[in-house]
């Protein structure tokens, strides 16, 4: 006999919640005109108080989810050139630019490397490699997704493939859901594929979008291999923290250790090795090594990442249906608008009226890079409660502090690493679509929110002493004055 659900037993939601675009609709409409119809700030022109006006609005819309991010960004864009804010080549300008074609060939590689199984694949002959025990098999989790992470940009994708893989070897060690050891294995899987990304360029798409932020002379510099020497420190830092923490944070009872053969027979479920994914697995190792070496042959990594995906296309790893479908042309387009506000706020002169804005405010902590770091980390935290999207947090919010860093004698890389950093936290179940994905894709109930949240605490630390361990490396590089 079915049962009925009475009404009065299903929670009702509160006012806001119910009504949450509505109120961000009009807020933001409201905002926008006020700051739009102020008195012109010294320091920005007519054009320059529209566009922080448009923007305003963006934020407000992204922050109450009104409409889909990518819409809001479309819409932002189409705005600054409606209102003769900026022209066309200004407020569309990232969809020409060296950073969005390697974002668009980026994710064409993930998704080849998604259709084909090669990242669980490679992940599982990893696996194997390292011991069988709890403790092992944590480290090959961290490892291989630090690492191997590199062949899909997109951390929400890596998530949703490799969450199931980690809920298998839970399930294997003989750990109950929501027991510390299946919350270590959880937390792992996500320190590999998703907090460590900052570490490697190729790691996530939100590299792309800071660099893109980064201004115009500065951009060329950060090839791969520079990214590389400048996140170093903070990467090394990441990894023996996060894995240190999980060890403390979720100590299983008793030795655990995998049964003989279970990652082969995982293995033998894949099958043969397909040619298609020796393919993808060659196009995006000679990718890798041309964008490591980019400053060896001068060849752009946007034509590297283009030419890997054409020949992908060309040998039909990918079909015409999968490039309609596997590739997230909406997450590129919310990316393309986001980054072209880098052209607006620089033409505008917004950056710098931005700089004179807060650097009085901020001199004080920049006079002592340490203390800056741990500031602007603890700004991005408090902000993330609020800011929902990583990808405009960290866009928005570079635009913002990248111009007062460098005001100080602070490269804006250092801000927008910073930025990009601090963003990856899950502090309310809400604000990380990466590890909500990921909590899903293992049934919702491999592990408790309130147990993943000490170890998003402990990422904020480690992610601020990391940071700060990087200033040597840093001012060798020239990064700071």
């Amino acid at each position: 006999m079915m049962t009925s659900v009475s009404p009065s037993s299903v929670p009702k939601k509160s006012f806001f919640a119910e009504n949450k675009k509505t109120i961000g609709g009009i807020l933001g409409i409201i905002i926008a005109v006020a700051i739009a119809t102020q008195p012109l700030p010294s320091g920005l022109s007519a054009a320059g108080l529209k566009a922080v006006a448009i923007l305003c609005w963006a934020v407000i819309y992204w922050v109450f989810d009104v409409f889909p991010d990518y819409v809001v960004g479309l819409a932002m864009s189409a705005l600054f050139v409606i209102t003769k804010t900026a022209p066309m080549n200004v407020a569309f300008a990232a969809y020409s630019s060296d950073a969005w074609w390697l974002l668009v060939a980026a994710i064409g590689l993930g998704a080849a490397a998604t259709k084909t199984g090669l990242l669980t694949r490679i992940s599982l002959v990893v696996l194997k490699i390292f011991p069988a025990t709890y403790k092992g098999q944590v480290m090959a989790l961290i490892g291989c997704g630090t690492f191997l992470g590199t062949l899909i940009p997109s951390t929400t994708a890596k998530m949703a493939i490799m969450s199931p893989v980690a809920l298998s070897i839970s399930n294997a060690l003989g750990f109950e859901k929501k027991s510390p050891g299946a919350t270590g294995i959880f937390a792992a899987c996500g320190t590999g594929f998703n907090l460590s990304s900052p570490f490697l360029m190729s790691s996530s798409f939100l590299a792309y979008v800071a660099v893109s932020l980064l201004p115009k002379a500065e951009q060329a510099q950060f090839t791969w291999s520079f990214w590389f020497l400048c996140a170093a420190t903070w990467g090394v830092v990441l990894l023996i923290g996060c894995t240190l923490s999980i060890f403390y944070l979720y100590r299983p009872k008793g030795n655990v250790k995998l049964a003989s053969g279970f990652i082969d027979e995982k293995l033998n479920e894949l099958g043969p090795f397909t040619k298609e994914q020796k393919l993808t697995l060659g196009v995006a190792l000679a990718c890798l090594a041309f964008w490591m070496t980019q400053s060896l042959h001068g060849i752009p990594a946007s034509i590297v990442g283009v030419a890997g995906l054409c020949i992908l296309l060309a040998l039909n790893v990918c079909s015409r249906e999968d490039f309609r479908k596997l590739i997230v042309w909406d997450a590129i387009i919310f990316l393309g608008s986001v980054t072209s506000l880098g052209s607006v706020f620089g033409t505008l002169k917004i950056d710098a009226w931005l700089g004179s804005l807060f650097g009085p405010i901020l001199a004080p902590f920049a006079s002592n890079i340490f203390l800056y770091l741990a500031t602007l980390s603890i700004i991005v935290y408090v902000l993330r409660f609020f800011v929902i999207s990583v990808g405009s947090a960290v866009a928005v919010l570079t635009l913002v502090f990248a111009p007062v860093s460098a005001a100080q004698g602070i490269d804006p890389f250092i801000a927008a690493f910073t930025v990009y950093c601090a963003g990856n936290v899950w502090n309310v179940f809400y604000n990380s679509i990466v590890w909500v994905v990921a909590y899903y894709a293992t049934g919702g109930d491999m592990v408790e929110f309130k147990e993943m949240r000490k170890f998003s605490i402990a990422y904020m630390i480690i992610s601020i002493i990391g940071l700060m361990a990087s200033v040597p490396a840093w001012r060798m590089l020239g990064l700071l004055k």
